[in-house]
């Protein structure tokens, strides 16, 4: 065992050295100056995620690759080495995250076969082509410039690749979702703790909106504004002659409360729109909350089946000291649930004073559009009157 890891770690040590001089140094890693098929034959495997730059197209459809200038992104190169006889071949991968940066770079595919890619991409700059998912096995290569950032080099023996890229997958698949649920934690805490502020705000302006409607109805501004209506309609109606009596002594009857009407009309209308505003915002507000409930108890839900919270999720609303990881996170969720119980609690508090509020305001709704009516009826008359 320990001989055949010495021995990876030397063939391991060779290749990377022989492909940063091939790369580096221009030295071109010809299809005659390879090694036996049998040996270490077959060329290098380029994989990428993009490639863009000042290239030959057309060359490349017959194996020629020339890019004079360019980036590569999301690079890999990998040499699998077939041993002879029984031995297994064993497979070597240098990896950049980063953005390779190359200049003047050559080569040619095996067979003079084309580079395969998914598609073409928008390129950074203005005259390049750009490709996506490409995939080519080049035989010879070379480079004036050439830098790989973040390189990492690995190595496996082939039966052991797929189980380690298996398990790769799966470890960034699970930190992936880790990151998922830590993300909609701390989304669902600052709502719910958002939604708690909000929830008091709008328990204030539903007391002071519903002193606002007390107050116009204990002053009976409706009730004053109906009778001088009444009197104006009644006066629009009835007979001069019938206003003194019928005695014919030629007086006028007194001039209805046209303007001390239309000054009740307007305080009366000044709030109604204030009213109908507020009724409107805290309708809004409140079915908000609702619904932004319903979306924290399935987040809630989801945290709590999937339990894809890291140990350390600390409640960006209610920070913690003095806690072990574990009991930070646990706490932090349970936390959450208090909050969503208590804006839902809150929530149904509202829910009822706003309904109250609301039959209030729905019967003085309807007293003022019937006077605003009658009103303007009485504002046709005098117009056809005159």
């Amino acid at each position: 065992m320990k001989k055949r890891f010495h021995k990876r770690r030397i063939l391991l040590f060779l290749f990377a050295v022989s492909f940063l001089l091939s790369i580096s140094l221009d030295f071109p890693v010809n299809a005659d100056d390879r090694p036996e098929q049998g040996e270490s034959g077959g060329g290098f495997t380029v994989t990428a995620d993009k490639v863009e730059g000042a290239m030959d197209l057309l060359g490349a459809l017959t194996g020629k690759i020339d890019i004079q200038e360019g980036n590569i992104y999301g690079l890999t190169i990998a040499k699998t080495l077939q041993k002879k006889g029984d031995r297994e071949p064993f497979v070597i991968q240098i990896r950049s995250a980063g953005i390779v940066s190359v200049k003047n770079l050559k080569g040619e595919t095996l067979g003079g076969t084309l580079p395969s890619f998914t598609g073409f991409c928008q390129p950074s700059k203005a005259g390049w082509i750009c490709l996506e998912n490409v995939v080519m096995t080049v035989t010879s290569q070379s480079a004036e410039g050439i830098v790989l950032p973040d390189a990492r080099i690995t190595s496996c023996y082939e039966s052991e690749c797929h189980r380690q890229a298996a398990m790769k997958h799966a470890g960034e698949n699970m930190a992936e979702q880790i990151r998922k649920s830590q993300a909609d934690f701390a989304a669902l805490s600052r709502g719910l703790e958002d939604d708690l502020h909000q929830a008091q705000d709008l328990e204030k302006a539903l007391a002071e909106s519903s002193a606002r409607l007390d107050e116009v109805l204990k002053a009976g501004k409706a009730d004053e504004l109906a009778v001088l209506l009444a009197e104006i309609e009644k006066s629009l109606t009835s007979d001069p002659e019938e206003e003194d009596g019928g005695q014919g002594t030629g007086e006028k009857p007194p001039e209805p409360p046209i303007g001390e009407a239309e000054k009740l009309l307007r305080a009366l209308e000044e709030d109604h729109t204030w009213l109908k505003e507020k009724t409107e915002e805290l309708e809004t507000a409140i079915t908000g909350i609702k619904g932004r409930l319903e979306k924290a108890e399935s987040t809630l839900a989801a945290l709590k089946q999937t339990g894809k919270l890291s140990p350390g999720a600390q409640d960006p609303a209610r920070p913690s000291s003095g806690q072990t990881a574990k009991d930070a996170g646990n706490s932090g969720l349970l936390g959450a649930e208090n909050r969503w119980k208590a804006l839902k609690d809150k929530w149904a508090s509202l829910d009822r004073q706003f309904r109250s509020f609301k039959e209030k305001w729905a019967e003085f709704d309807r007293t003022f559009t019937g006077l605003r009516k009658r009103w303007e009826q009485v504002e046709q008359a005098f117009e056809a009157e005159s």
